[in-house]
């Protein structure tokens, strides 16, 4: 019988507790859970434009639509189409993407501007960063993206 009234009493705590109107609110001030920040979707004109390059095909990209391409130092993207990156670099000279990376080349794949944190610390130029701000307005894409992978380069 005291197992019953106990449990009786711990109830009757509870409803009591619920149904409190005196008792303050408190608010929720932080959150430790970080917000996650998506990578920008392509654009109809943009997938209209990569699906009109041909296989193996690498062209300057003046009207900054590429979901894939690369970045020279000088801030000029071309446009590849997907996985035809080693191909592309071939066209620049280098036998591999990490030759094209180190020379400092920025990879663009899948709408991500790809640091090649996996070779060397890389920097990006004024022309690089010039060039990836237009590709992000042309296209209405949000920077936020971006802007969190670069501020992961200074912590690597």
């Amino acid at each position: 019988m005291a197992d019953l009234e106990k449990k009786s009493f711990n109830f009757d705590k509870l409803f009591k507790m619920a149904h409190q109107d005196s008792a303050p609110n408190t608010p929720c001030l932080f959150t430790t859970n970080k917000r996650l920040i998506h990578k920008p979707n392509p654009t109809s004109s943009m997938l209209i434009y990569n699906n009109g390059l041909s296989e193996g095909e690498c062209v300057v990209d003046e009207c900054l639509l590429s979901i894939h391409g690369w970045l020279t130092p000088d801030g000029e993207l071309f446009s590849c189409r997907w996985q035809q990156h080693t191909k592309a670099v071939n066209f620049f000279g280098f036998d591999t993407e990490r030759d094209a990376i180190v020379a400092g080349y920025i990879k663009l794949s899948n709408m991500k501007w790809q640091l090649g944190r996996q070779y060397r610390h890389s920097s990006v130029t004024e022309a690089q960063i010039k060039t990836i701000d237009l590709w992000h307005e042309r296209n209405k894409l949000s920077r936020e993206y971006f802007l969190n992978d670069l501020g992961k380069k200074g912590k690597e």
